[in-house]
């Protein structure tokens, strides 16, 4: 029995080490990576509507160095403005490694929806001082966040978020706001919006 427990003890204390080891090796690395990252990550910018575009490019530097996805957000929280440094500091822990799960998040929190930007990019107009080259990137990141936040990944994906948007510019704001609370605002073809709108307008809705 006591040549049992002198192995079981013998076992815990090699358990204890190589979990120490591990802790202590996984804080290097967070270090390095903080490190690292302090070289190449710029200040997030207040305003709300360059968020995604400031994310993307932090995403493709953060692939170019090989920094592990599980490491995105606690490596961009020094560098997040006040509103989406709150938003962060008041979710869960489980965020804080899940880096899509939290991009979604916050992107749902400050209004970043397809819908703004393809506002942003129908109503963009030059700004003062700005150069027609300036203007182009602008409204060329309006769009490419529009599609990608529409789930446009092809052609056909193009063409049907087309038709759907003209459809929708033909409702009035009441019929819009109806549709939309109706379809939880999720992704739909042309038909199946349709198909909804004629079903409202035989249940005397619109």
């Amino acid at each position: 029995i006591a040549e049992r427990d002198s192995l079981l003890r013998a076992e815990h204390t090699k358990l204890f080490d190589i979990l120490f080891e591990t802790q202590k090796a996984s804080e290097h690395s967070e270090k390095k990576l903080s490190s690292l990252a302090k070289t190449f990550l710029t200040q997030m910018p207040s305003d709300s509507k360059e968020v995604f575009t400031y994310l993307q490019s932090c995403e493709k530097l953060f692939t170019l160095n090989s920094i592990p996805v599980t490491s995105y957000v606690k490596l961009l929280l020094p560098f997040m403005n006040q509103r989406v440094k709150s938003i962060t500091l008041s979710l869960a822990e489980s965020f804080y490694t899940k880096y899509q799960d939290w991009r979604k998040k916050i992107m749902s929190d400050i209004s970043l929806t397809s819908e703004r930007y393809r506002a942003l990019f129908q109503e963009a107009s030059r700004q003062n001082k700005e150069t027609y080259v300036e203007l182009c990137s602008r409204v060329t990141s309006y769009l490419e966040v529009y599609l990608e936040l529409a789930g446009v990944a092809d052609f056909v994906g193009l063409k049907q978020l087309l038709v759907t948007d003209k459809l929708k510019d033909c409702l009035s704001q009441d019929t819009n706001a109806i549709v939309h609370k109706e379809l939880m605002a999720k992704k739909v073809s042309p038909n199946e919006l349709c198909m909804t709108l004629d079903s409202l307008e035989s249940m005397k809705v619109i």
